[in-house]
């Protein structure tokens, strides 16, 4: 695997980036693409997003993970794309993927050499976005996750399992007290953890549909005045969330002295280290919520599904599409109908119908006349 030496350091609020002097020139011939990419994207990080450096470097690592070793930018032909491609397919690379490495790496292209034209070579790939699976839910299935009553048989779970600290009992033995509190806390953790899980994910729909990236990299400080101001690690954009009565609820019950963030999701202040970190406890929060979705009967659910679901439900409940849009920091609409696209389809067809319903009341008229 190619390592890049390329790094991005990043400080809340403002995002800087270390100068240095390139050491070679991408314009000469026989270059190899990983030095040229680590220029290119050198340069790109001063007026780019982290993440779309994020998908050149994916990108170039998946391709460099087929070709076994560093290639010239030359060699990047319509051949050596399309066995790229046939590869991702025998490994269980989705299309979306696929072509989501296929559009970086062009796109890296052409910062790395702009005079030239890689049409012919993407030609044959896909690079197109195909139809998935609807990820959001319905309103009735939001409000079954509702702590109305727990999911464990009724039986509620105390407090203290939320933060793994055991009730103190001042009538136990300090050896006794040890053994209950294991015992406690592995009897409970299961439990709580998914629980923490379904809050994480009620707080998100709340919140607009707020990332599961955003919410966990929440501080303390951007709670004022009854209100959430961050800005989405993705685009950058601002977003203000007033909090609501459960919203409130739920950080009260996660609140921790002496921490940095909103919820107990993150322990490293430093932003490389806390990105690290949260790339585990994402894909450790979506294997919770696939445990929450089989407990609760429900099709599925994943870190997307409730702001997939928010932009859904809001639309449905005729919230004008402007709105949603903003709402979820989008830059533009066009972003925000990927998102409620079926129902988007719905509402043309009763529109459609609406529209039409005059002419099929007089044909009937008339039919009941002739």
């Amino acid at each position: 695997m190619i390592k890049f030496s390329f790094q991005v350091s990043f400080s809340w609020g403002n995002r800087w980036f270390p100068r240095r002097k390139p050491s070679v020139s991408c314009k000469e011939n026989n270059k190899k693409i990983a030095e040229c990419a680590e220029l290119a994207m050198e340069e790109l990080s001063r007026r780019r997003a982290k993440s779309t450096i994020d998908n050149y470097q994916t990108a170039l690592r998946s391709l460099l993970a087929y070709t076994r070793k560093d290639i010239r930018v030359e060699d990047i032909n319509t051949a050596l794309m399309e066995g790229y491609q046939r590869w991702l397919q025998m490994r269980g690379v989705s299309r979306n993927t696929s072509s989501c490495y296929m559009r970086s790496l062009r796109a890296l292209l052409h910062h790395i050499n702009p005079k030239a034209d890689y049409k012919e070579t993407f030609r044959s790939v896909f690079t197109g976005n195909e139809k998935t699976e609807k990820r959001a839910i319905r309103e009735e299935e939001i409000m079954s996750l509702l702590p109305t009553s727990h999911l464990w048989g009724g039986e509620s779970l105390p407090q203290h399992a939320y933060t793994n600290k055991p009730t103190p009992n001042p009538s136990q033995k300090e050896g006794d007290k040890k053994d209950s509190k294991r015992g406690e806390i592995g009897e409970n953790s299961k439990k709580a953890a998914v629980e923490r899980a379904r809050d994480y994910f009620l707080f998100s729909y709340c919140a607009m549909g707020m990332p599961f990236i955003d919410l966990a990299f929440l501080r303390k400080a951007q709670v004022k005045n009854g209100y959430i101001e961050y800005r989405r690690h993705k685009t950058g954009q601002r977003i203000k969330v007033k909090i609501e009565p459960l919203m409130q609820q739920i950080i009260n019950r996660y609140a921790r002295e002496n921490s940095y963030y909103l919820f107990p999701i993150l322990s490293c202040s430093d932003e490389r280290l806390a990105m690290r970190e949260y790339e585990r406890k994402r894909s450790k929060y979506n294997r919770l919520l696939g445990q929450l979705a089989k407990k609760t009967m429900l099709p599925h659910l994943t870190s997307y599904v409730a702001r997939h679901s928010w932009a859904s439900i809001a639309y449905s409940n005729n919230v004008a599409l402007p709105i949603i849009s903003k709402a979820m920091g989008h830059s533009s609409t066009q972003t925000t109908l990927v998102y409620i696209s079926e129902i988007n389809d719905h509402k043309i067809e009763e529109a459609n119908k609406r529209m039409i319903s005059p002419l099929l009341d007089r044909q009937r008229q008339n039919e009941a006349t002739a």
